[in-house]
């Protein structure tokens, strides 16, 4: 029969040789359409050997950062002082900032965005346009625990370099910060940190003669009670910051549902969405901040294995 022992057995060793359905190593792939012609059986026979005999199932493979051994190095030294820096729930001190660029056109995640349809839809229907520039807007945010920092939009064409970004952003986030995180009775900061990646604007230390800049680093350093210098969070790590893993997608996906007409469109539903996210979604995401050190500390400062298992191919 299709499924004898001996075509079980062939479809383990072609599998054992290449898990993969495509070429890999120089060995084709063993897709149920290709596993089902080397067999010289049905591709129903096939899938009914992968799934029941052999108790297979079809994994999605997934991208990931590139990291190389320095930057796992870094990452694994800094993310260990960190988690010892804010043991204990010092976490919920920290005010984790981040841009990020939206654009007018449609949000599109290929593995979930589909179509129930008896027929199979038209192009047009099936279609994600996309533009080569779109027009959109660059914000930046900063959320902590029960803190959400006021949505700061760059303008057009603007460029953030360090005088932008302490005009723009860091000295209106310090005129928040005062109220939200307060003073003490002889005019000092209540604890607090502020956080940031390795951007070249927030990691600034040396002044800029023909621009008269302020270094950034050193500014962080005069106005505020703490902050992760750049020495301390580790490089390529969105998976440690709260908005790249969590509250960016969570806003993105309800601002972009649909493309928009106009930047102005645009920015009205991302304020809107901005206002609208309740703090205990914030807070959630925060919270899974310790967990996320530990993992990359686990991983030895590489790319930790996801939380829950891959989806499977539909």
């Amino acid at each position: 029969t299709a499924r004898s022992e001996e075509v079980i057995q062939e479809a383990a060793n072609l599998l054992q040789q290449n898990s993969h359905t495509k070429l890999r190593n120089g060995v084709s792939g063993n897709s149920s359409r290709k596993l089902a012609a080397k067999l010289r059986i049905s591709r129903t026979s096939t899938r009914r050997i992968l799934r029941r005999d052999l108790g297979l199932k079809p994994w999605k493979k997934k991208e990931r950062q590139k990291l190389t051994a320095a930057q796992k190095q870094k990452r694994l030294e800094r993310a260990t002082a960190l988690r010892t820096r804010f043991e204990d729930g010092m976490h919920r001190q920290i005010l984790f900032s981040d841009e990020k660029f939206f654009s007018i056109e449609e949000a599109f995640n290929p593995q979930n965005d589909r179509i129930w349809s008896a027929e199979q839809p038209s192009e047009d229907e099936r279609a994600v346009e996309r533009q080569m520039k779109p027009k959109g807007v660059m914000v930046w945010a900063g959320f902590g625990y029960d803190a959400k920092a006021p949505l700061i939009f760059v303008e057009s064409g603007v460029k953030i370099n360090t005088d932008v970004y302490r005009q723009e952003i860091l000295e209106p986030v310090e005129e928040w910060a005062q109220d939200h995180y307060g003073v003490d009775e002889e005019g000092y900061w209540n604890e607090w940190t502020f956080q940031q990646d390795g951007a070249p604007s927030h990691t600034s230390t040396n002044p800029n003669p023909d621009r008269f800049e302020v270094p950034t680093q050193t500014w962080l350093n005069d106005h505020f009670p703490n902050f992760i210098n750049k020495n301390e969070w580790p490089p390529s790590s969105p998976d440690l910051n709260p908005l790249d893993y969590s509250i960016w997608s969570i806003i993105e996906s309800e601002t972009n549902a649909q493309a928009h007409t106009s930047v102005e469109s645009l920015r009205r539903a991302i304020i809107r969405v901005f206002d609208n996210l309740d703090q205990e979604t914030i807070n959630r995401a925060i919270d899974d901040w310790p967990r996320r050190l530990n993992a990359v500390i686990e991983a030895q400062g590489g790319i930790p294995a996801s939380d829950t298992k891959a989806q499977q191919a539909i």
